[in-house]
């Protein structure tokens, strides 16, 4: 199916409102993601919060990122051409490892990346509101297990020379839930996945950017531990773990993984259910993990 120089050649995944396909541009070969959203099917507020999107993601430049290369319209459907992440996504990776968790040392180098790009996010007064696994993508795969080194090197499955890992590799994405957050002003809806989302969203409390943090620690225990930090099968049940948990911050470790002093602290710090006790921004930006 062609969309102006773009023969769009495979489709990657489909929701409610929204189709995505990788795209090549017919005389450069480039690979693009297009995201093909149905306008008619957009209510009042959805379609805010696309233009919303499509705002940020015109305003932030960054290379940990998804770049927003075009959007183009028509009557029925919005089209944005995005960055085209060719490694998948964090769950991606998840899925392939022994127990659904990966070694310290390589969730360190993945969430100093991602740490990257949000800080850039919120030193624009964006918060992103949906930080997941399935939102952390990879411009190209990440190493398989057992391939990368502590020094930040990649084996070569032939034998070759290692090769250092990208410093881009991790691009955050989908901005569908993205917003801007004015001096003083607290937003108040309700949005996200519950797995990773703050307490104060759950209660439909007022939050800031440290909304984002809670989800960040729980990608990061997620990524050390095999597991999600809380379970519930709804958000109230979530709630009700998060709530009744024995201590603040950091949940146990399963049963033979240690996290190092450090990988608790941070845990610890953005895990913390009273936003006003949970780590700053600054403090992440500057943590030893």
């Amino acid at each position: 199916m062609p969309l102006g120089e773009y023969d769009m050649v495979a489709k990657l995944g489909a929701g409610s409102f929204a189709q995505v396909f990788r795209a090549v541009h017919r005389t450069k070969g480039t690979v693009r993601a297009v995201k093909a959203i149905q306008l008619e099917r957009l209510s009042p507020k959805l379609l805010k919060g696309l233009e919303a999107e499509i705002t940020i993601l015109r305003e932030v430049r960054h290379p940990n990122i998804i770049e927003l290369v075009d959007v183009r319209r028509s009557t029925r459907w919005v089209y944005l051409i995005l960055e085209f992440a060719a490694g998948g996504d964090l769950s991606d990776v998840l899925a392939t490892r022994p127990d659904g968790r990966m070694p310290e040392f390589e969730a360190r180098m993945l969430f100093r990346q991602l740490a990257a790009g949000l800080q850039t996010l919120w030193s624009r007064r964006l918060i992103h509101r949906d930080i997941k696994p399935q939102n952390i993508l990879l411009s190209a795969p990440w190493p398989a297990a057992g391939t990368l080194r502590p020094d930040g090197t990649v084996l070569d499955p032939d034998g070759g020379p290692p090769t250092p890992l990208p410093t881009t590799l991790v691009k955050l994405g989908d901005f569908g839930f993205a917003r801007h957050l004015a001096v003083a002003d607290m937003a108040e809806t309700l949005c996200g996945s519950p797995l990773y989302m703050a307490p104060e969203l759950l209660r439909f409390q007022r939050y800031d950017a440290r909304c984002d943090l809670w989800s960040a620690g729980a990608v990061l225990f997620q990524m050390l531990a095999g597991r999600p930090a809380f379970r519930g099968a709804n958000p109230m049940e979530l709630l009700r773990a998060i709530d009744t948990a024995p201590v603040a911050g950091a949940p146990p470790f399963p049963r033979g993984v240690e996290p190092s002093a450090a990988a608790l602290s941070l845990i610890d710090g953005l895990l913390q259910r009273d936003p006003d006790r949970r780590i700053t921004v600054p403090q992440l930006l500057l943590h030893p993990f």
